[in-house]
């Protein structure tokens, strides 16, 4: 399966759900969000509701990770190397993330709900899915009205899609629109300065 733009060109990091595909939940896992030359890496993490991050910050410089997004507001206040414990997220939906000290650090916590199978495209936009499963949920950071709008696709919308079929192989090719509603994609709110902790009030 290939996620794509209006103008085909290959969406990286566009996660695809096909719900209900995991019969049974599995162990809590630890994942990983490091911060490396001032950017979150990587630039958007896939994990399961209930599973704990680690923040280590491989710079030289210190950082104050931060979100407000629904699924779990929290912060890590200034600091370097790694923090004691990791962030535990026991709800899905997608988590922004920023950082209080550099405006332009920005990245994603995708959290699916446990029971749903989720997977990142590659470079290439490419990403393996069971043979046309009976329904798709598709999310881009650009191509999502708020942070957390995903795109379903019936499986007749999924049928219509497919390019190419052989009796192992199923190509199907995902057009996301600009935005799910066709609604002009969100901009970056300017940093708060004010505010006593957190920076600026991304969208949620």
């Amino acid at each position: 399966m290939q996620v794509v733009s209006p103008e085909g060109l290959p969406l990286v990091d566009a996660v695809v759900v096909v719900p209900g595909a995991v019969a049974s939940t599995g162990p809590v896992q630890t994942r990983v969000m490091d911060q490396i030359h001032r950017a979150f890496v990587p630039h958007v993490l896939t994990l399961n509701a209930g599973d704990l991050v680690a923040f280590p910050n491989s710079d030289n410089i210190r950082h104050h990770v931060y979100s407000f997004s629904e699924p779990k507001p929290f912060e890590i206040r200034l600091y370097a190397d790694t923090p004691k414990a990791p962030v535990e997220f026991p709800k899905s939906g997608v988590v922004v993330l920023g950082c209080n000290i550099h405006d332009d650090m920005l990245g994603y916590l995708f959290i699916a709900k446990p029971t749903d199978l989720a997977l990142q495209t590659d470079d290439e936009g490419q990403v393996e899915v069971p043979l046309i499963p009976t329904s798709l949920e598709v999310w881009h950071e650009r191509h999502s009205v708020s942070a957390s709008e995903l795109m379903v696709l019936t499986e007749s919308e999924i049928t219509a899609q497919v390019v190419s079929q052989t009796e192992q192989l199923v190509k199907i090719q995902v057009v996301m629109p600009l935005a799910v509603n066709n609604e002009p994609a969100p901009t970056a709110v300017q940093p708060n300065r004010n505010l006593p902790a957190f920076g600026n009030p991304m969208r949620r």
